[in-house]
């Protein structure tokens, strides 16, 4: 009966030793996330310090943002995904499957970008743009494709992605974009 007792509490130990070196090793690599998240975050912030040293040494003034109003039916058109129908419910199932998706996306690499697509106001802008859309073309093995937007678009700039894992190769690729601006001289791109 004592060795019963004895063999069990040894599993016991055993079992909490395996959760442990998991929770360690799952500690390590937030820990390691972070540090990386913190290291773009970081030159981010030195190459905003650097944008707005150019800024003042050009004696350039960047126009104060316009407040932009959404009315309710706007959004709504906006919205994505569309709404849920009201009513509508997940079952145990779909949300189990979600749950396993949610984490199996931590653990597997972002997909592959393949695809830039720059947008610019006017055909001027497409014109100054192309020879650059070109060297990241050649430069990155990417598909680059020019975009002219509609008068009324209200896009802002910057640059964004299909996947919250693909945050560094779409900072990375942003870097080469402003390094071929930067090389066929054209300031608006290179900033």
């Amino acid at each position: 009966m004592l060795q019963r007792f004895v063999r069990g509490v040894r599993q016991v130990v055993v079992l909490q030793l395996v959760i442990a070196v998991i929770a360690v090793a799952l500690a390590g690599w937030t820990l390691g996330l972070t540090g990386e998240l913190m290291r773009e975050r970081e030159s981010l912030r030195a190459r905003v310090g650097q944008l707005e040293e150019t800024l003042v040494s050009n004696d350039i003034v960047v126009p104060s943002a316009a407040n932009v109003v959404e009315t309710p039916t706007q959004r709504a058109r906006t919205a994505y995904p569309p709404p849920a129908p009201a009513g509508a419910e997940l079952g145990a199932a779909a949300s189990e499957a979600s749950a396993l998706r949610i984490i199996s996306d931590l653990f597997t690499p972002a997909p592959a970008m393949a695809v830039v697509i720059v947008h610019v106001r006017n055909d001027a802008e497409a014109r100054i743009v192309a020879p650059i859309a070109e060297g990241l073309a050649r430069a990155s093995g990417l598909q680059v494709l020019v975009s002219i937007m509609t008068a009324r678009n209200q896009l802002g700039p910057g640059y964004f992605y299909f996947d919250g894992r693909q945050s560094a190769p779409a900072a990375a690729l942003m870097q080469r974009f402003h390094e071929a601006a930067r090389g066929q001289e054209v300031a608006p791109w290179s900033a």
